[in-house]
């Protein structure tokens, strides 16, 4: 197979350091700006693009992630020296763990994902000696078993709130921040592993030389198979009526719609008041639908914008999404300290409308602009961003024993 996955080899670009590529680095600029939007949820315009972004701007990150494990595992190839990988690999983790917590001390209406994420990478560790087919089947697999796991687990809890992230107050109680971390959370791993293996998988097999088109094309009938399963279950097979059904009793006197709850994105997981619920496609539903569906929409958008990226002029106007990427984790920590030292204003509904005189989409372009212009910057004078050089300096400083395979750390 033929490179296909343009890299920035120069050293005066301000995009990327060498070998870095350059798609996904921009997919993961698009992942944490769409996460933004989310976080601010302005109502003062183009509401549907808010609704796009929600959820698949998180599972883009997550699948984006299983990249970056990919990466730093080796890149197509399993690591020389498994052991020396295991080890830096479980010291970003603890790093991403404590940035998370130390986050949820800003107090913003921000589920932070870091947490979740530090628990995923470790998870995956006994995972990183296999090759692209057995993670590609791995991911399949959870993402169908995952949610019927979840909801029969769920379906037997005495109390079964769902959102929320591990904090400093809560890590004390071990089964209670287990229980929010595996099943109830904003990100649970039971339903949201199979993101970061079908990353970890399209890594093995290669990201920076597997042909464009493949991915969009598997992404395509992922999301296809994802979305439209959910479509025929729900129209075709009578869900969504047994669902309305079912709730109309319920919210009889509250005024609330039926229909309205059923297209309301999730909290982190479907309820488990029917079965039915598990063909449901709404963001954040953890089911096995959203979540096919939501996979073939990441695959779809990296194998995108590495098609784009090929081109010169394109990576031009993406400059300062290329460098948000190229900086992801210090860009999302960012957008976080922005929202608590800035805290926009909420109206009675709880929903951004203006910070001051300024409209929610102003606010979300200001918190663009400081975010990507910061990030262009600083990627035009240093290899790493602020976050990533603390990454890599801790982990240097294990697994450096000879023999210690550093292939495709470089790329994050």
């Amino acid at each position: 197979m033929t490179a296909s996955a343009p890299t920035d080899t120069s050293t005066g670009s301000g995009v990327a350091s060498p070998g870095r590529l350059i798609g996904v680095d921009a997919a993961r600029g698009l992942a944490v700006l769409g996460m933004c939007l989310v976080h601010v949820n302005p109502t003062d315009g183009p509401t549907w693009l808010v609704t796009l972004a929600q959820g698949r701007s998180s599972a883009l990150f997550a699948v984006l992630a299983g990249v970056s494990l990919a990466l730093l595992s080796g890149g197509s190839q399993p690591p020389a020296d498994l052991t020396a990988t295991r080890w830096r690999i479980a010291v970003r983790a603890l790093i991403l763990l404590l940035l998370g917590l130390a986050l949820t001390l800003l107090g913003t209406s921000v589920m932070v994902i870091l947490c979740y994420y530090a628990v995923y990478f470790l998870l995956c560790l006994p995972l990183l000696r296999l090759g692209t087919v057995p993670l590609a089947w791995l991911s399949v697999i959870t993402a169908v078993a995952g949610p019927v796991v979840s909801f029969l687990i769920r379906s037997q809890m005495e109390i079964n709130e769902f959102g929320g992230a591990p904090t400093f107050d809560t890590v004390t109680d071990l089964r209670g921040t287990l229980t929010l971390v595996f099943l109830t959370g904003a990100y649970p791993v039971v339903t949201w592993i199979p993101f970061v293996l079908a990353g970890l998988a399209l890594g093995r097999a290669g990201v920076a030389t597997i042909r464009p088109a493949r991915i969009i094309a598997a992404g395509a009938a992922a999301a296809v198979i994802g979305f439209g399963g959910s479509w025929f279950a729900q129209s075709v097979l009578g869900g969504r009526d047994r669902l309305l059904e079912m709730l109309r009793p319920m919210l009889a006197d509250s005024g609330i719609s039926a229909d309205s709850i059923l297209d309301t994105p999730s909290m982190g997981t479907t309820s488990t008041t029917s079965w039915w619920n598990l063909t449901l496609a709404n963001p954040h539903s953890g089911t096995p639908f959203e979540i096919v569906g939501s996979i073939g929409i990441a695959l779809v958008v990296i194998g995108g914008l590495t098609v784009i990226c090929q081109r010169r002029s394109a990576r031009r106007v993406l400059r300062p999404l290329i460098a948000t990427g190229a900086m992801a984790l210090t860009a999302y920590c960012l957008q976080i300290v922005l929202l608590a030292v800035f805290p926009p204003v909420r109206a009675e509904g709880e929903r951004i409308v203006t910070f001051g005189a300024v409209s929610g989409w102003f606010y979300y372009a200001a918190l663009v602009i400081v975010i990507s212009g910061f990030a262009t910057a600083w990627m035009a004078y240093f290899r790493r961003g602020p976050l990533e050089s603390l990454l890599h300096r801790a982990t240097a400083l294990v697994g450096t024993r000879p023999g210690a395979s550093t292939r495709g750390a470089e790329q994050r």
